[in-house]
């Protein structure tokens, strides 16, 4: 889970700004998140069935040598009652994996720039970074300008 926390932060900060929010770092953000919540169960479940199902629950009885015995043994010098919880680290664990959910719902719900799923507006986007070629530029200037006065404008309606 911790693996994938700086690339989850760098694809949220990213999908921030339009000119950096593309398909692809939506697609990884999903990805990122998917793989963290998966390591964050499996480390929750491992920890939970080797290490915190393996306390001592309940009374446990000793005797004279520190021994443990069976409480119903008639050699029983001292008890004590055994109550384990999940502490702070398995809380925060189980809220990293929520928050982790939360932000591939988050990278899910909202959408890309419509240029990321619009040809035209990216054909639109090229001509204008062309800017530099003159003869391309030119050519890219005047079918721009007849694809907008193709367009019938909203006003005329």
């Amino acid at each position: 889970s911790l693996v994938t926390y700086i690339p989850n932060l760098t694809t949220d900060v990213l999908r921030l700004y339009p000119n950096y929010d593309v398909n692809c770092q939506k697609v990884f953000g999903g990805f990122a998140a998917i793989f963290g919540i998966v390591m964050a169960i499996q480390t929750w479940t491992l920890y939970q069935f080797k290490c915190f199902r393996s306390f001592r629950w309940g009374e446990t009885c000793f005797d004279m040598n520190d021994e443990i015995i069976d409480c119903e043994s008639p050699d029983v010098v001292s008890s004590t009652d055994y109550f384990f919880t999940s502490g702070a680290g398995l809380n925060c664990l189980g809220a990293a994996a929520f928050l982790k959910f939360v932000d591939m719902l988050a990278n899910l719900a909202i959408p890309t720039p419509s240029i990321c799923r619009n040809h035209e507006e990216q054909r639109q986007y090229e001509l204008l970074g062309d800017a530099g070629r003159d003869e391309e530029y030119e050519a890219g200037q005047k079918e721009l300008s007849e694809t907008i006065e193709a367009k019938p404008s909203k006003q005329a309606e």
